[in-house]
């Protein structure tokens, strides 16, 4: 019986030895760098919104940074989007591309090429075919890991549903899809215009939603980063957060 104890401490300890490891491992603290350029760059507000949409996946409980590390990130049409849909998207992707410092979207024209992000204009059915287990009626896009190292996107596909929505609907899905596949995962009703949004269908960039995009790719934050830690780095309050954050609804058109 000694022995059986001894050996039970034994495990005990290894395994809370290594999950200790593992979390150090993984943490990625903030540099004076990072805290200083959001500090000199963006407002209270700005840098609030952040912590609500961009930690951690819609469905996930990781409540880190995700996001590409590539300077350049490939993308690649497929599927069947008219002219006007494909001029929106690409000009969606030409407004992001205006506020990246060290990054920048890149149209491979390749079909077969591999590439960062696939984006894909299917009918439901399609989605329904290909991806029976993450299929939902009531979708209008979504967002599919593909390869991920961790926090850090490799390969990633966006789905545009082009048989259900209206047109405002379907270009409000166009560049809220294109957007949140950076990382920036969450959805949120806090602000009254946002691509965040699964109620207001906007369908152009709201001034918080570049600055998202623009502290993700511009401070130098690191995949991995904890929200808890981003939020002491910055001042954001647990009361204040958790405050603001019931007014985020639930999704009812997305499924990510």
């Amino acid at each position: 019986m000694k022995k059986f104890v001894k050996y039970f401490l034994i495990t005990i300890v290894l395994l809370f030895s290594i999950s200790y490891a593992i979390v150090i491992y993984n943490f990625k603290p903030i540099s004076e760098e990072t805290k200083s350029y959001i500090n000199a760059n963006f407002s209270y507000k700005e840098i609030f919104f952040f912590s609500t949409v961009g930690f951690g996946k819609e469905n996930g409980t990781d409540l880190l940074i995700h996001r590409f590390i590539v300077d350049t990130i490939t993308f690649k049409i497929i599927g069947h989007p008219t002219n006007d849909q494909k001029r929106f998207l690409l000009k969606s992707i030409d407004t992001i591309n205006s506020v990246l410092i060290h990054n920048r979207l890149v149209y491979s024209l390749d079909t077969n090429a591999k590439t960062s992000i696939t984006i894909r204009f299917w009918n439901d059915f399609e989605m329904k075919s290909h991806f029976p287990d993450r299929h939902w009626s009531m979708a209008r896009g979504y967002i599919l890991s593909k390869k991920v190292n961790g926090p850090v996107l490799e390969e990633m596909e966006v789905v545009i549903i082009i048989d259900k929505p209206s047109i405002t609907k379907l270009k409000s899905t166009i560049i809220q899809e294109i957007t949140q596949v950076l990382g920036i995962f969450n959805d949120s009703e806090f602000e009254p215009k946002t691509v965040f949004s699964d109620y207001n269908q906007d369908t152009s960039f709201g001034p918080m939603d570049l600055a998202c995009v623009k502290i993700l790719y511009n401070s130098g934050l690191q995949p991995g980063v904890m929200q808890y830690t981003f939020e002491d780095a910055l001042g954001i309050t647990d009361e204040r957060s958790i405050k603001e954050q019931t007014k985020s609804k639930k999704s009812i058109f997305e499924f990510n």
